[in-house]
């Protein structure tokens, strides 16, 4: 579980500096990473792909219990088709023919689930797809793919770096994972099975998934290898030490050299292919830049900053209280559970969760 939900993004017991074998892997990544004008192109971290083998039987029985779910929340249905068919018709899956079933290729089938955030300011309904499921000898595509060095910054350090600022600045990498092809060799071990109207589509992603234990690594490595194309600039070196994972925490002391990072950081990041979005600031003159030049509503006063609620109008945190119903019987178990959801990486309400 811990390997799962950590997805490369847990340090390592080096002090933070890449072992030899992420080295390797980190110098053959930029060895292969290729570019066609408009995105990065990547290969899988191998560890040994001679060990995968299909789970496709394994994936028509979870596609089985999906369906059933489904069938039980018609609306849910429709919305989690509704998320597949625009990924269909972005260029991001495909439907593979029928010549192209039988291949010697690796193949390896993903599967999948809906995941519901209503409090998601785009996607609300969001598929999950999952590397982590076994073939028949017990391996799954996580097992035979390296990590890759941690290449994320410490949250802490981000978040009280973004905090020195007079006029602070956030942005998100629009669908960040999405945004980078994957190589032909690896697209077969990207298949999924997606009943359409009792109709199995074989479907296969030409991106990177987030579901990959090595998709942090990938889009991190990606990041700073374009960003190695540019001259050193105060914009490249913010780019650079302030993206945690696709969310960008900047800041200027000044409102003009604000706007100025905001043209420079999209310019930069869109030459790549990541083009940035959600962006939310205290500065009066930026949110009047966004609502202008990208399209983004300056009547919001809240925005979220890794996880935490920023108040834009009076520049703080907000955290969200949990109403807990008067008829749950609380238990200690439950209590650790509520608490549990509060996400507080500063240690702000420490305070009040300790004495809970």
């Amino acid at each position: 579980m811990w390997d799962l939900e950590s997805v490369g993004i847990v340090g390592n017991e080096n002090n933070g500096m890449p072992t030899p074998d992420e080295e390797k892997v980190l110098k053959t990544f930029n060895k292969d990473i290729l570019f066609d004008g408009n995105r990065y192109e990547v290969r899988l971290p191998w560890k040994n792909r001679t060990l995968l083998m299909t789970n496709e039987e394994e994936a028509y029985v979870r596609l089985e219990r999906l369906t059933r779910k489904l069938s039980k929340n018609p609306q849910l249905r429709e919305r989690y088709d509704s998320v597949l068919a625009d990924l269909e018709k972005d260029g991001i899956i495909h439907e593979i023919s029928q010549d192209e079933l039988e291949t010697e290729q690796t193949v390896f089938y993903l599967p999948h689930r809906p995941v519901v955030r209503e409090d998601s300011i785009t996607t609300k309904v969001r598929p999950v797809f999952d590397a982590s499921a076994r073939g028949k000898n017990g391996i799954s595509l996580n097992d035979c793919i390296e990590t890759g060095p941690n290449l994320i910054p410490e949250l802490i350090q981000v978040l009280l770096r973004f905090r020195r600022w007079k006029f602070g600045l956030t942005a998100d990498i629009q669908k960040a994972f999405l945004q980078i092809k994957l190589n032909k060799e690896d697209q077969n071990v990207h298949r999924f099975l997606w009943d359409v109207n009792n109709q199995i589509r074989v479907m296969r992603f030409d991106r990177v998934i987030f579901g990959n234990a090595c998709s942090p690594f990938l889009l991190n490595a990606t990041l700073r290898f374009h960003l190695e194309k540019f001259a050193d600039s105060r914009t490249v070196r913010e780019l650079r030490e302030n993206l945690y994972v696709d969310d960008w925490l900047t800041g200027a002391d000044t409102e003009e050299e604000l706007v100025e990072m905001m043209t420079k950081a999209r310019e930069t990041l869109e030459q790549g292919g990541f083009p940035l979005t959600k962006w939310a600031s205290n500065s009066c003159r930026a949110r009047e830049a966004t609502g202008k030049t990208f399209h983004v509503s300056t009547e919001a006063t809240g925005a979220k900053v890794t996880g935490i609620s920023w108040n834009t109008v009076e520049d703080c945190f907000n955290f969200e209280t949990l109403e807990v119903s008067t008829e749950m019987v609380l238990t200690k178990r439950k209590l650790l559970s509520i608490i549990a959801r509060v996400f507080d990486p500063l240690g702000m309400l420490t305070p009040y969760t300790i004495t809970l």
